[in-house]
């Protein structure tokens, strides 16, 4: 991993946390799929908010309240969620596709996701998975959700199916980013996140988050590429699916919930919850380049009145947090990631703002 690290106190903020972009979002799509019609024993997804079925078998939206599959209440949810479990034929799976705006850029990929087995006795895998669509026909890449013991399905593992420079495929189950993302537990949310550089037609960063126990893994690949490699030339994604069920008698199923895909030239994150560990990630930076992190909880706009970068307007205003700004270093890839803890008294009031010194581009607005 080729990152900055470097002591980052004070900063609060929720995995996953609200991205505002500085400047013209390129496109998103965000759901905690509350604004759809569920019930305990499941409503049909397709049909609804755009969503439909492409072959195989339906998912449906569920309320956690009372809902037949057993699926826990997630701590970062709301009332509903969706699912899909596969009839266990060895043919039909169960499937949920949705048409969305891609474009260039980066773009950070974030879900929620529990896995199920409800039948008995040895299954199949897999589990389940999420794509970018079509897969394959563009820049995708698939986050397969396989079994670790098919004899003892109690555990999974949440591995890439990504490209090699020469664009030849992963083979199953994927490539694992740590032990952050193996034997995770069946009824169990963890939220998972997943930068994508469609300009160099790579996976630039993951992340995943245990909901229950706050734990959090992050990894930055040097050679995950998309579909087409190095040299790209496929095109730009047109959707995504959530994918359940897999092999014969297997039952297997996946509930999903707190989608969202958002594209931003310049983008600053938060992991982890206050109180606590938390991570904060930059990416778009300039290549090797300085970058002042600013921190506060006064909202903007705040025109910088000296050098470097006089005269830019930044949406956070003095007085700052101590020690802010703070100037770092951005790696090779323009990646920053600072690491610190968390503390209560800024929980929901902070703000957070990245300064590329090169460009003086701001970042998107991290506002927890």
């Amino acid at each position: 991993m080729r990152t900055h690290k470097a002591a980052f106190w004070g900063i609060c903020g929720v995995l996953g946390s609200a991205l505002f972009a500085s400047g013209v979002a390129l496109g998103q799509y965000e759901t905690d799929f509350e604004g759809i019609v569920a019930t305990p024993d499941g409503t049909l997804l397709t049909g609804q908010d755009g969503y439909y079925l492409p072959s195989g078998v339906d998912f449906f939206a569920y309320t956690y309240a009372g809902n037949v599959l057993g699926v826990p209440n997630n701590p970062e949810g709301s009332a509903q969620f969706v699912a899909g479990v596969g009839p266990g034929d060895g043919t039909n799976y169960a499937r949920a596709q949705r048409d969305m705006t891609w474009g260039t850029g980066i773009w950070e990929v974030t879900y929620d996701t529990c896995g199920m087995y409800l039948g008995s006795g040895t299954t199949n895998n897999n589990v389940g998975s999420f794509s970018v669509q079509p897969y394959p026909g563009s820049q995708s890449y698939i986050h397969l959700l396989s079994w670790v013991d098919i004899n003892n399905p109690v555990n999974w593992n949440a591995f890439y199916l990504a490209y090699n420079a020469d664009g030849s495929a992963h083979t199953q189950p994927g490539k694992s980013p740590g032990t952050e993302w193996e034997g995770l537990e069946t009824f169990h949310w963890y939220r998972f996140g997943t930068v994508l550089d469609f300009d160099t037609n790579k996976i630039a960063y993951v992340w995943v988050t245990d909901l229950n126990t706050g734990v959090s893994g992050g990894y930055a690949p040097l050679d995950w590429y998309l579909e087409g490699g190095e040299v790209g030339g496929t095109p730009t994604p047109t959707g995504f699916r959530f994918f359940g069920g897999g092999g014969t008698n297997s039952n297997n199923g996946t509930a999903w919930d707190n989608y969202g895909a958002v594209s931003a030239d310049f983008l600053c994150t938060l992991e982890g919850d206050c109180p606590g560990p938390a991570t904060l990630h930059v990416y778009g930076a300039t290549p090797g380049g300085r970058v002042a992190i600013v921190a506060g909880t006064k909202p903007g706009p705040f025109t910088n009145p000296s050098s470097p970068c006089a005269g830019i307007t930044i949406d956070i205003s003095p007085s700052f947090l101590p020690n802010f700004p703070m100037i770092v270093n951005a790696d090779a890839t323009g990646h920053v990631i600072l690491n610190g803890k968390l503390t209560s008294k800024l929980c929901g009031k902070l703000l957070v703002q990245a300064v590329d010194l090169t460009t003086c581009q701001t970042s998107s607005l991290v506002k927890k």
